[in-house]
C-alpha cells in the first residue's frame, strides 16, 4: 500500500516542456501549418501497473473484514499512474 513519506513522494507526469512547446509552435507558423490539440482524460487508467500495488477497500465497501484489493489497472489519484 502507498503510504505517505516512503514509496510515492516522487511523481513524473509526461508532457512537454515549455521550450519545446514554442518551438513546435514556432515551426507551425513559419511553415503556414495547422495545428489541432486533444485530450485524453483516462489515459492514465489505461496504462498496465510496473509494480504490484495493493489498496484499502473503499468505506461502506465488502464485509467489513479489511481486505484488501490488488490493483491491474490504475486508479485516479494514484501516485504510480503517470509513469505509464
Amino acid at each position: 500500500m502507498q503510504k505517505e513519506g516512503v514509496d510515492y513522494t516522487t511523481t513524473f507526469s509526461p508532457v512537454i516542456s515549455m521550450l519545446s512547446l514554442r518551438l513546435v509552435l514556432v515551426l507551425i507558423l513559419q511553415e503556414n501549418l495547422h495545428s489541432y490539440a486533444t485530450g485524453v482524460e483516462t489515459a492514465f487508467l489505461n496504462g498496465d501497473l510496473g509494480e504490484v500495488v495493493y489498496m484499502s477497500q473503499p468505506q461502506g465497501y465488502g464485509d467489513g473484514t479489511g481486505k484488501v484489493c490488488k490493483l491491474n489497472k490504475s486508479l485516479y489519484g494514484l501516485k504510480q499512474a503517470p509513469r505509464q
